[in-house]
């Protein structure tokens, strides 16, 4: 399993989106992305080479992310609690947003880089 996270942006971008949209999203990044990322998604070329994407064509929407494939060990502290979880990866969740004149790929090679 993989630990997903998004990037701040993308966050404000998911939000904007229809609740419809929003749950759809929120399932592939449940039953796709965080168990099998590299496979879900297309993989893209550069400048986002080592980056992936996946589609909403219905809805004109790209999602773009990135994989990190090293085992990390998540401590999560709870009601007093240590929690340990090994997770295969990280996947980054750089941006969201329409095809439509390529911005969200824009925004994704921006966000990328930092």
């Amino acid at each position: 399993m993989y630990n997903v996270n998004f990037h701040p942006k993308a966050v404000k971008e998911l939000k904007k989106l229809d609740p419809r949209i929003i749950r759809i999203i929120q399932r592939d990044v449940k039953e796709k992305l965080a168990l099998e990322p590299k496979t879900s998604g297309e993989p893209l070329r550069a400048p986002l080479s080592g980056c992936y994407k996946l589609k909403y064509k219905s809805f004109n929407l790209r999602l773009v992310y990135t994989v990190k494939d090293e085992k990390v060990t998540i401590v999560k502290i709870s009601d007093g609690r240590e929690v340990e979880q090994e997770v295969e990866g990280v996947v980054s969740i750089l941006a969201i947003g329409e095809r439509t004149r390529e911005r969200v790929y824009l925004d994704a090679v921006k966000r990328k880089e930092k």
